[in-house]
């Protein structure tokens, strides 16, 4: 049986429009939507963001062994140990939204990986013009990590993950040190 639809009746209801007030479920259902969209962009950031700090492990060690600098050697072996830990906390942070992983390809920092692969490989009949080009791509690195956690914390904020804000926040605050070391390296290896 089919029913004509009537002008001024719900067709879901049978109620005249007057008494249900479809802007507000409107509203309720995109409020939702956005909702349930901003939770998978956190989550796939999220991904992003262990994606690339597993392979950046890889990279670090490569990058241990062509540095020529004994500082650089030390603070590539330090911020090798604390990518272990931010992949852990990263972890912690899925577990708290009870949700598992599932790795894509991070296409900005495969991008940024390669690069310091093939400075690492350009470079390597100079040892000062080596640790210059780790010093290089471990800064823009650095930097893409630093503004995709700093995002992330705001979203952390935002959406009331306060605990998954902190474990972000630690990790930010180490990637500042990090940065801060990078350029403090460059200085010495620059020097005349």
């Amino acid at each position: 049986m089919t029913t004509a639809f009537s002008p001024g009746i719900d067709p879901l209801t049978g109620l005249p429009d007057s008494y249900t007030d479809h802007s507000i479920s409107r509203e309720q259902s995109d409020k939702t939507k956005k909702t349930t969209q901003f939770h998978q962009l956190f989550v796939e950031e999220l991904q992003d963001m262990l994606w690339a700090d597993e392979h950046l492990l890889k990279l670090l060690r490569e990058l241990e062994k062509a540095a020529e600098n004994s500082s650089l050697k030390t603070m590539l072996n330090k911020h090798l140990t604390q990518t272990v830990i931010h992949v852990q906390r990263l972890r912690e942070m899925f577990e708290k939204l009870k949700q598992q992983p599932k790795l894509e390809k991070c296409q900005g920092m495969a991008g940024l990986i390669a690069e310091a692969e093939l400075l690492v490989e350009h470079t390597d009949r100079n040892p000062l013009v080596r640790d210059a080009a780790i010093i290089m791509a471990m800064q823009k690195i650095n930097q893409y990590e630093m503004a995709s956690y700093e995002t992330m914390v705001t979203f952390a904020e935002q959406w009331g993950h306060f605990s998954i804000k902190e474990l972000l926040l630690a990790t930010l605050k180490e990637k500042w040190q990090t940065d801060t070391e990078l350029a403090n390296i460059a200085v010495i290896v620059m020097a005349p």
